[in-house]
């Protein structure tokens, strides 16, 4: 994959970059374009959207490393 970047008011950089993939997850987003469009893919597939609930607490109580628990 060819990358070009450019910071403001300097010339563009162009390398060229590998494409790491760990999980067979990371693959369905590469595929679909990024986990934002695969999220969008997702929620517009669904016939009916489930409302979630969140417990609610303090900033202590949901650290940022744990994923939430719906």
């Amino acid at each position: 994959m060819h990358v070009r970047a450019q910071a403001e008011g300097l010339a563009p950089r162009r390398f060229q970059a590998w494409v790491r993939i760990d999980t067979p997850q990371e693959l369905l987003y590469y595929r679909d374009g990024g986990i934002l469009v695969y999220v969008l893919r997702q929620l517009m597939q669904r016939e009916h959207a489930v409302p979630l609930e969140v417990e609610q607490g303090s900033a202590e109580s949901f650290p940022a490393s744990d994923p939430p628990s719906y």
